[in-house]
């Protein structure tokens, strides 16, 4: 029984031993550079909004080609992955403070080239600008200027735009926000790299809507780590490179689908190729025909965009297009032209028209567009003062209508012309003027009229008066009493025979006579007649001077 029991006791501890021993061994594996190394979770943060690589369910999960290809890394590695997806702005903040060992879905650029260290490129993806079926003429960035650029926040797109020259740029934090507001008109003009937005385009149903460029640029998918992190950045790589080529085209199948084609119809590739080559046949013809009926629509759309174009320049009429939603107005080169500006000398909007509106007319302006557009009026029409380039100012003659309104009835583009009225209003406050200098001279020569026949008949009374007065003197005796007052009434009457005289060469029908005149004579004359026009109260005396020279006058 002892000696059972000394057995026992050495089995047990020979087995506490060996154990001891494979602990230790455990735990100097455990202990080598390289595992101490390896670490068990990685925290990675990617673009949250990127359609089909990465997106949410709706159950608000990750999903997508990228998700996919970091759970198939998991697996190859061993290593936990922590998948974190937000607004990409969001995410590129909180991956330089040290919140995530990896950012994904990033684009490589000199700037970040400073902040991280990148895998090699995983995907090459296109950066096209889209733009609204309503406007025309944008190639690149370089025809930007005078529009509003929508773009995601923290994109690389926004310093590709900076670095063309333009500036008014609206943010949004995610793509998708980005395509809602085009969608709802508040964004005309948008850059979105063309694998999500042909994604939102179609599932909000408007991508007919839309046109888009060839590439801004064309970026290429990385992950990457803050700079200096060299060890995490090589377990990455190696982890991916594992990934077999079948696997990727896998995921890819997955997400993007597989192009429709069926082996079991291939003897029939020889009937189809037949009625191909017979539908090309027609095809080419119809062809022909409608390039012919092209050439000639071409050309009467041409003949017609030239008798408009002399029209409107001998009418000295320029045409506008404002979109009411936006404030963006459409001004084509006669606008400019009559008034003196090049047609990038400001920018096409309702704000910079009604700078140069003159501030007496504004209010009238303003007045009638508002009252127009909100159905109070059923006609624009108003007229207004333009500043031109040389500070001068022209009339305008603006006329317009609205030709198109949202679902609920509300304008949305109001389209009219312009015309420069300048000579016809200067040539009307120069007939007004006219008009009032001939009835002014019409009513001179009425007065002229009226006095040349009152002083014909007053001449003919003065005639008998002065008649009367010599006759009577005639018989009278120097020293006869009353012979002064006779006197006095023949000069009196003389000088109103002169007053006549001069009245009837005023109107036309007499002369003057110009003679010298002894002034104390001629006030000593007319004193009597003053005498009885003051009144009673008041006493009139003449202070003359002797020996006065003689100064010119009339009779």
């Amino acid at each position: 029984m002892n000696a059972i029991k000394r057995r026992l006791t050495a089995y047990l501890f020979r087995a506490v031993t060996l154990i001891s021993l494979l602990h230790a061994a455990s735990g100097s594996f455990a202990a080598t550079p390289e595992n101490a190394q390896t670490p068990k979770t990685i925290r990675v943060v990617m673009d949250d909004n990127y359609p089909p690589y990465v997106l949410k369910d709706d159950q608000g999960q990750l999903k997508g080609i990228t998700i996919d290809q970091w759970r198939l890394w998991e697996k190859k590695t061993g290593i936990r992955v922590e998948v974190r997806g937000m607004d990409w702005g969001e995410a590129q903040r909180r991956m330089q403070a040290g919140e995530f060992d990896v950012i994904d879905t990033i684009f490589r650029n000199e700037k970040r080239d400073t902040i991280y260290d990148f895998t090699k490129p995983y995907a090459r993806l296109d950066v096209p600008l889209f733009f609204h079926e309503d406007i025309s003429g944008i190639r690149g960035p370089e025809d930007l200027k005078g529009f509003l650029v929508a773009a995601k926040t923290g994109d690389n797109s926004i310093d590709i735009l900076k670095k063309h020259g333009v500036t008014t740029i609206a943010e949004y934090p995610s793509y998708e926000k980005l395509i809602e507001a085009a969608r709802d008109g508040k964004a005309k003009v948008f850059t979105v790299d063309r694998p999500p937005a042909l994604y939102f385009l179609n599932k909000m149903g408007i991508q007919n809507r839309f046109r888009e460029t060839a590439p801004l640029y064309s970026g290429e998918f990385h992950r990457a780590v803050l700079k200096g992190n060299s060890e995490l950045l090589a377990k990455i790589e190696k982890g991916f490179a594992e990934i077999t080529p079948a696997e990727y085209r896998a995921i890819d199948k997955n997400w993007m689908g597989a192009t429709l084609y069926s082996a079991p119809y291939l003897r029939y590739i020889g009937y189809g190729a037949g009625v191909i080559a017979i539908f090309l046949a027609g095809l080419l013809t119809w062809l022909r025909m409608l390039k012919r009926a092209v050439s000639n629509k071409t050309r009467e759309i041409s003949k017609s965009e030239e008798r408009l174009s002399l029209a409107l320049n001998a009418s000295k009429s320029g045409i506008w297009d404002w979109d009411v939603v936006t404030g963006r107005v459409y001004f084509d080169s006669n606008y400019f032209t009559l008034s003196g500006y090049e047609p990038n000398d400001f920018p096409h909007s309702y704000e910079e028209w009604a700078k140069r509106v003159h501030p007496d007319d504004m209010v009238r302006a303003k007045n009638a567009i508002e009252a127009y557009l909100s159905g109070n009026v059923g006609t624009y029409e108003v007229e207004f003062r333009f500043k031109c380039k040389d500070d001068s100012w022209m009339w305008i003659l603006s006329q317009g209508k609205i030709f198109e309104r949202d679902e609920q009835g509300n304008p949305v583009r109001f389209t009219g012309m312009h015309t420069d009225i300048t000579e016809r209003k200067r040539a009307g406050e120069e007939r007004l003027h006219f008009e009032q200098q001939l009835l002014h001279a019409q009513k001179l020569e009425s007065l002229g009229v009226l006095a040349g026949g009152i002083a014909h008949d007053f001449n003919n009374i003065l005639t008998s008066i002065i008649g009367n007065a010599e006759l009577a003197l005639m018989r009278m005796k120097p020293e006869s009493p009353g012979i002064n007052n006779l006197h006095r009434i023949e000069q009196a009457a003389s000088r109103a025979a002169d007053l006549a005289k001069q009245m009837l060469a005023y109107s036309g029908k007499g002369k003057f006579v110009v003679e010298n005149l002894d002034m104390n004579c001629l006030l000593e004359e007319m004193l009597h007649i003053l005498e009885v026009s003051i009144s009673k109260k008041a006493e009139l005396r003449l202070n003359t001077t002797p020996n006065l020279p003689l100064h010119g006058g009339s009779r």
